[in-house]
């Protein structure tokens, strides 16, 4: 299937909101605590605010290191994701402003129509009155010969 080959935001249909998940599973990033930059924040929020930023900052590398965990890896992931969410903003931002520029040119289109057609009904509606006044007239007039010979005086 040639759409597999393609990278994950071209396979993205733009017709509804996608939540996070949907987002990385369309980059293939997994959406996990485990060995993701989303590691570093659970590491991070189980210190307690109060203490220091040093503090904290080293307590979180000596976590990371008693864990056999790289932080480059988790730093790593955190740029993938990064930008994986830009591109795709920035794809879904295109797609979208150019349905929504398409649909307004329709609309341009199809008010173009809907005059057209208003000012063919108005010339259409003048056209019948006329006609419908040009034959009263004959009428009239063909009545009007014919009651001469029927009037009796």
């Amino acid at each position: 299937n040639r759409e597999d080959n393609k990278p994950g935001y071209e396979r993205i249909s733009y017709d509804k909101n996608k939540t996070i998940e949907e987002i990385y599973a369309s980059y293939e990033l997994v959406n996990s605590n485990i060995n993701t930059i989303f590691m570093l924040g659970n590491f991070i929020n189980a210190l307690p605010e109060n203490l220091p930023y040093e503090v904290r900052k080293s307590s979180v590398m000596n976590i990371i290191n008693a864990s056999n965990t790289n932080i480059n890896i988790l730093m790593s992931d955190g740029e993938r994701r990064l930008k994986a969410l830009n591109e795709f903003a920035n794809d879904y931002n295109s797609a979208v402003k150019n349905i929504i520029y398409k649909h307004k040119e329709e609309i341009e289109k199809l008010k173009q129509m809907i005059n057209y057609y208003e000012e063919e009904i108005m010339a259409k509606q003048k056209m019948l009155e006329e006609q419908n006044n040009i034959i009263k007239y004959e009428i009239q007039r063909i009545n009007n010969i014919m009651g001469f010979f029927h009037k009796e005086e």
